[in-house]
């Protein structure tokens, strides 16, 4: 008695509800003694239309490896040649232009001849930044072999460092076009700019000659020992790089306010505050500022030389005003001279705690310390060294015989300080709670920082020609750019922005000798970002042939 498998389909006829089709392996008997055939339902696949068909395919490759047989794709499935990163190119693509960057490269690049447009490989160059930073010969594989830009199939790093000097030539247009598009295209406010500087170190020992970028220098990035160039960027309120500057690495940052300061006034913004951190300010600047009529908000030093600001500003009487979460201040006018200013007593509880809690610690390992120097004998490196240490040093002073003890005065005046800062100001006018507020936008300078050194890759920098370096930053500042205008439309971080379009990509089948190039699936998270920022999504189907 032989038997045979198949899938069959039974119909279950209902008196009071709508009748079931029901899908089974079947098992088909045939009796030679009685010349007839028995059916028999051996395996329940469910209801028609509910079938679970992962399990079905689970099962039969199951049985194909129990067989030693090998799972072969139906005649006529299209192959699978490769599979490209689509969704934040697209995205950070569709910024590009609605910038202007596109078409501005377009108009300068357009009399000139290269094999391929330049301003598309300008445009590479900036998303590669972005996306997946690394050298010019790591874009060459990224534009060739990881992101779908077709328009650039076969382009060479050759191409790439061109485009570094092209990008030179036009820098002061490129700059220009930058605070404009932020000012006229997408209608930002740039009334406030925060001004500050960074270094971006490079991998030699040997540094440039006078002058010249490269140079030793006070290191931002903790690698004195690496030559450096300094990057000072101009930031509106809303975080975007509106000016950028570079100067040789031994620059002090006051040393680069004239130049900062002369083409910022130069763009006649519509009314215009320059807000400096209290690494910037000098009595030279102040004055500067002032005989150039530009609004102020600066931050007071606490180094020597402004200690009666700051008395004057903590024995400010009255209650503090709140203005924003963990954000209190007061006031009062101050004259020196001719000068007539404003000072801001700011305070936060939270940063109070905060400096409380690490002046304690701080505290108490310095006192293990002079316990033990005392018990073992003093020893002068030791004593050198804890005299010297910005942490422990401000709390510490020498008696008459040279003796290391605690400044209780020193500590003090450290606990009236905790959570509190002055703000200095020439507007006598503006409300002082919205001047504190606009002085913590500062952080978007930070911020931006960050973005340059930890998503488009500002350091280290290999590039040894004056003019790439400067072009290199420049590629950091246009990605920069980008990447915030991303994050202000979408109201997302960038890397929620790209591990939302991640899984956004082309895949490349071919079938009968033809090509066809597909996106994946656009999910609801993918499409709100591109309506967001107002960026059309790719189509299904991007190109056949």
């Amino acid at each position: 008695m032989g038997a045979s498998y198949y899938v069959r389909e039974v119909q279950s006829r209902r008196k009071h509800s709508p009748d079931a089709t029901y899908v089974y392996v079947s098992e088909s008997l045939y009796d030679p003694e009685t010349r007839r055939t028995r059916i028999r339902n051996v395996l329940p696949l469910g209801r028609k239309g509910d079938v679970d068909t992962r399990t079905i395919r689970r099962l039969i490759d199951q049985l194909n490896q129990y067989l030693g047989a090998r799972a072969e794709l139906p005649p006529g499935t299209p192959e699978v040649l490769e599979s490209r990163l689509l969704g934040a190119v697209a995205l950070y693509r569709g910024l590009w232009e609605q910038a202007g960057f596109g078409s501005f490269f377009r108009e300068r690049f357009a009399e000139r001849r290269f094999g391929y447009q330049m301003a598309e490989v300008v445009f590479a160059l900036v998303a590669q930044r972005i996306l997946d930073p690394g050298s010019k010969l790591a874009a060459e594989h990224w534009v060739n072999d990881i992101a779908y830009l077709p328009e650039l199939e076969g382009v060479s790093v050759d191409l790439f460092y061109t485009a570094l000097d092209e990008l030179l030539a036009e820098q002061e247009e490129i700059r220009q076009r930058m605070y404009f598009t932020a000012t006229d295209l997408l209608r930002l406010d740039v009334s406030v700019l925060f001004y500050d500087t960074t270094s971006t170190y490079f991998e030699i020992e040997a540094p440039d000659e006078t002058g010249l970028l490269r140079r030793y220098g006070h290191s931002k990035d903790e690698r004195p020992d690496r030559p450096q160039a300094l990057v000072a960027v101009a930031v509106n309120r809303d975080g975007l790089p509106v000016r950028h500057w570079c100067f040789p690495g031994d620059t002090a940052d006051l040393a680069t306010l004239d130049t900062v300061l002369e083409e910022l006034a130069a763009l006649r913004p519509r009314g215009f505050y320059f807000v400096g951190d209290r690494a910037m300010v000098s009595r030279e600047v102040i004055d500067r500022l002032e005989s150039m009529g530009l609004g102020y908000l600066l931050g007071v030093p606490r180094r020597s030389g402004w200690q009666e600001l700051h008395d004057t500003a903590l024995a400010i009487r009255g209650r503090y005003r709140a203005v924003a979460d963990n954000l209190s201040v007061k006031e009062t006018e101050w004259t020196e001279g001719l000068r007539k200013v404003r000072l801001l007593l700011c305070h936060n509880p939270v940063e109070a705690e905060h400096d409380r809690e690490l002046r304690e610690t701080t505290l108490e390992l310095l006192e293990a310390e002079l316990a033990r120097l005392r018990q073992d004998g003093e020893h002068t490196k030791r004593l050198c060294a804890l005299r010297a240490s910005r942490r422990f040093g401000p709390y510490l002073k020498q008696d008459a015989g040279g003796t290391l003890q605690l400044d209780r005065e020193a500590i003090r005046r450290a606990e009236r300080q905790d959570g509190k800062y002055v703000l200095l100001t020439n507007d006598l006018a503006a409300d002082a709670g919205e001047l504190a507020k606009g002085y913590k936008d500062l952080q978007h300078a930070e911020r931006l920082f960050r973005t340059m050194k930890g998503v488009v890759g500002l350091r280290p920098n290999h590039h040894q020609l004056q003019e790439r370096i400067a072009a290199h930053v420049l590629l950091c500042i246009l990605g920069t750019f980008l990447v915030r205008l991303a994050e202000l439309r979408t109201g997302s971080t960038v890397t929620q922005i790209e591990r939302t379009l991640s899984p956004l990509r082309t895949v490349t089948f071919e079938t009968d000798g033809r090509r066809a190039v597909h996106r994946t699936k656009l999910t609801a998270e993918m499409k709100a970002l591109y309506e967001k920022t107002g960026v059309q999504p790719p189509e299904k189907l991007l190109r056949i042939g």
